[in-house]
């Protein structure tokens, strides 16, 4: 992610209690649920049919949308097909399925009037303020030690990312590395409240997440229940439940970085800088995004990076593309680059072997 884009952590809580009073989030029946297309307006009602009222009325986003369709089970393909060339056809199919389905209860979370998420009546709510004021007292903990990198509040999850500057080690003779932490949430049902330890290289600044050692914690409780078919929740609802959560992410992040940690994955940035590229660099770039998901404009950003740097090993591979992730506009993306770039460091050495061919090989075997 671009460095001119993060946020301190000052101006994450000042967005994070800033966003609050945008949030509602209700439990509502499935069978008292319509889209409607008026217009160039398409929005999710919730309708008293007794009464023949319309109890909420709202647009809908792209997760939302996503999370309509697999509930349903429409093809994702031909669900956003519709959506963007025929939103009646679309109206017609969310409608006629939510009739035929049996009638359930699922929370509907919106932001700012906006649906953002379709989920469970099991979903626990733990919102980006709890899981904030979670961590802030153990980052105080670390005290002056700890250094916030990087944190953002995009879309889809929360990111903060911090670094423990008195727990380093040394990959070469310069090459100084240290311990830190990512922590995510997702409150519109993308992903559990992860912590994941973060390796922080000092000589270009760049991040790469420990992706083999995950500690969890899930949005999921008590089955929600109510007699009506609207039912907005209060501040207070599953509070205790949340509460139990929240003391479980505090242990956890505790735990999180450690020097035994950091020398583990020093170890193993010291073998792959021995594991030295022996084929075609451009064909190993090629094979490298083709198995581990990396679109060709990145490929081109790994490529320059890793000539700039000129270390042809799977250590500089590795850093390549989390080097490369500093340059991407979406911070999603970015950090699934830090992520990505330390599954390409993990790769046996068969699979490294293989990868490693003549450009020659390549047109062959293609």
């Amino acid at each position: 992610m671009k460095k001119g884009s993060i946020m301190t952590l000052d101006e994450l809580e000042k967005k994070v209690m800033a966003e609050r009073s945008l949030k509602e989030d209700a439990l509502v029946n499935t069978q008292c649920m319509e889209y409607v297309v008026e217009g160039s307006e398409q929005n999710m009602c919730v309708i008293d049919r007794k009464k023949d009222a319309v109890l909420m009325k709202a647009p809908v986003n792209r997760t939302a949308h996503a999370q309509i369709g697999r509930y349903l089970e429409i093809p994702a393909s031909y669900y956003n097909m519709m959506l963007e060339k025929n939103p009646q056809l679309l109206a017609t199919n969310i409608n006629t399925w939510f009739a035929q389905k049996p009638a359930a209860q699922r929370m509907i979370r919106r932001f700012d009037g906006r649906m953002r998420a379709f989920l469970s009546n099991q979903y626990l709510k733990l919102d980006n303020d709890a899981v904030l004021y979670t961590v802030l007292p153990i980052l105080e903990k670390l005290g002056l030690d700890a250094e916030v990198e990087s944190c953002e509040i995009t879309e889809s999850r929360l990111y903060i990312k911090v670094v423990n500057k008195k727990v380093q080690a040394e990959v070469t003779p310069g090459d100084i590395v240290q311990a830190g932490v990512i922590i995510t949430n997702s409150e519109v049902g993308l992903g559990s409240i992860t912590v994941k330890p973060l390796v922080y290289r000092l000589v270009c600044r760049n991040g790469m997440v420990i992706n083999d050692a995950v500690s969890r914690a899930y949005h999921k409780g008590a089955r929600m229940k109510s007699n009506t078919d609207f039912m907005l929740f209060k501040d207070d609802t599953r509070e205790a439940q949340a509460r139990s959560l929240r003391l479980e992410i505090r242990d956890i992040v505790e735990d999180a970085v450690s020097q035994v940690t950091l020398d583990r994955v020093t170890h193993k940035y010291k073998m792959a800088k021995n594991m030295e590229i022996t084929g075609d660099i451009p064909s190993l770039v090629t094979m490298t995004g083709r198995e581990f998901d990396i679109k060709k404009d990145e490929k081109e950003g790994v490529m320059e990076h890793l000539y700039r740097r000129g270390d042809y090993t799977l250590y500089g591979l590795s850093n390549a593309i989390t080097e490369m992730s500093q340059t991407v506009d979406d911070y999603d993306r970015a950090s699934e680059l830090e992520e990505v770039g330390y599954k390409v460091l993990n790769m046996s050495r068969t699979q490294w072997k293989r990868m490693n061919v003549e450009k020659e090989e390549i047109a062959i075997a293609a």
